[in-house]
């Protein structure tokens, strides 16, 4: 590469003829974005721009891994001269131009290079020094201009970009302890794999325990912990969600701390119509559409669904086996002809029905797909619903239907009966015309009976005349019995 006698590059540029009548036109780069501190990607977005003194920086989202960040900025005292070349305007097509002879400048006491000394070269340069090669690693640093700082300023203005580039919430403070607390953190996730945690709850809480790090909180600090979680404009179940995290990590360190008087808020869940969720499966995208279709009729966890192989999915008997997640009990559910043809058609290009890619993928994908069909179909309530809504629903109708307690918690998959009682009042809430309206029969043998058990009937009672059972009616049952009253009163 060619270089000036002030060690500049001779930046040439060529007279273009043409459309533009004479304009210069140097050939800039492309810019490229920035890569993200935290994983590197150049897949990135612009995310607005943050206010400062010396004005607007522009802000970057990862679309990787989510960070937010700022490209960094380092102004370092730079000259520049550049002269003008006059041209005659004869064969103005053919005609360079370029800089012209810059005054070389003595070489200042205390610097480690002189002005002639060019940094931002590619080449290797014998000039460079130990002090040089980090400037020119700055994303903002003009090639065109002299540095003239000393050597320990440079270095200072080294370890500014370095600790920029570090995926640290901006305007922050880092604690003085922030290796030791990162180290303590890896550390304990390695503990909690040890210890058999499953994957999702070692992400969870390694997440929880990073975010604290890059809000500036000292996590060896408890009174600083605690007021951090108490300023926060979030729910009061992901308060307590991170207060237990937290008072895990004590824990593993071996620390005593008075937990917080805060309790979990108890809320109902939202139950859709049967017909907003058809809706909604038929609405959706052919891959989405089997995922809600399978956590439709089983009252899957998406954590189930998500994580099902090929090899739990019986074809022929048309059911799937269901391993146990959040310590739950496995399970065996058969499913509809129509859920098992959607899905066969997928792909079998991974060892799980879904794919690899990520439930929160899958959920972004939902939430796209909800938004669209409730602005076309006009009904906001579509925007409520979530992957476990399908769960509830269903579960409630099971109960509804004449399903007794246990058998409904062995089908949902729950280890403490009690976290199914909750479907009991959901049922009478949600079906209030058939609370109270039960079919009726009475049995004096014991082949009537088994007879009546394998269509849903309980036994409520018993004398010396026989047995008596019931079942409750469901909202399809009464539907028909109007229907049928209706018709006959019109003739």
């Amino acid at each position: 590469m060619n270089e000036g006698k002030a060690g500049f590059r001779n930046n040439e540029h060529t007279w273009q003829s043409g459309p533009n009548k004479g304009k210069l036109e140097p050939e800039t780069p492309a810019a490229q974005p920035p890569k993200c501190p935290e994983c590197t990607s150049q897949k990135v977005w612009k995310d607005g721009l943050r206010r400062s003194r010396n004005g607007d920086v522009q802000r970057w989202l990862c679309r990787t891994c989510g960070y937010r960040f700022s490209e960094p900025k380092v102004n370092v005292n730079v000259t520049s001269e550049f002269g003008e070349t006059s041209h005659s305007g004869k064969n103005v097509s053919n005609l360079t131009i370029g800089t012209s002879n810059l005054p070389i400048e003595k070489q200042l006491d205390g610097l480690s290079f002189g002005g002639c000394e060019n940094v931002a070269s590619h080449g290797a340069s014998p000039l460079f020094t130990n002090v040089a090669k980090p400037l020119k690693a700055f994303p903002c640093y003009n090639s065109k201009c002299r540095v003239c700082v000393s050597e320990s300023e440079a270095k200072n203005l080294a370890e500014v970009e370095t600790q920029q580039s570090r995926p640290m919430r901006e305007g922050t403070i880092k604690p003085e302890n922030f290796a030791t607390l990162k180290g303590e953190i890896i550390s304990f996730l390695i503990y909690l794999k040890n210890q058999q945690y499953p994957e999702t709850t070692i992400k969870t809480y390694g997440r929880i325990l990073e975010n604290f790090l890059r809000k500036g909180v000292d996590l060896s600090n408890i009174d600083a912990v605690k007021e951090s979680v108490a300023n926060e404009k979030s729910s009061t179940n992901t308060k307590v969600s991170k207060l237990c995290v937290y008072g895990r990590f004590l824990k593993w360190k071996g620390i005593t701390w008075e937990k917080p008087r805060l309790g979990r808020e108890e809320t109902d869940p939202f139950l859709p119509q049967i017909s907003e969720v058809e809706q909604l499966i038929s609405g959706s995208g052919w891959k989405l559409k089997s995922f809600l279709q399978l956590i439709w009729e089983c009252a899957l966890r998406s954590v189930e669904a998500n994580e099902l192989p090929w090899e739990d999915l019986d074809t022929v008997n048309r059911t799937v086996r269901i391993r146990p997640r959040k310590r739950g009990k496995p399970r065996t559910l058969r499913i509809s002809e129509k859920c098992l043809q959607m899905i066969m058609r997928l792909p079998h290009t991974s060892a799980k029905v879904f794919g690899k890619s990520l439930l929160n993928n899958k959920r972004a994908c939902f939430e796209l797909t909800r938004k669209r069909l409730a602005r076309q179909l006009a009904n906001p309530r579509l925007e409520k619903i979530h992957f476990h809504s399908l769960r509830h629903l269903r579960a409630t109708i099971w109960y509804h239907s004449g399903v007794d307690l246990k058998t409904l918690q062995e089908r949902l998959g729950h280890k403490n009966i009690i976290h199914t009682f909750r479907y009991v009042h959901l049922a009478e809430a949600m079906f209030p015309e058939t609370t109270d309206q039960y079919y009726t029969r009475v049995t004096s043998t014991i082949k009537e009976g088994e007879h009546l058990v394998q269509q849903g009937f309980e036994l409520v009672g018993r004398d010396e005349s026989g047995c008596l059972w019931r079942k409750r009616k469901t909202f399809e049952d009464i539907a028909k019995e109007r229907e049928q009253q209706n018709s006959g009163v019109k003739s």
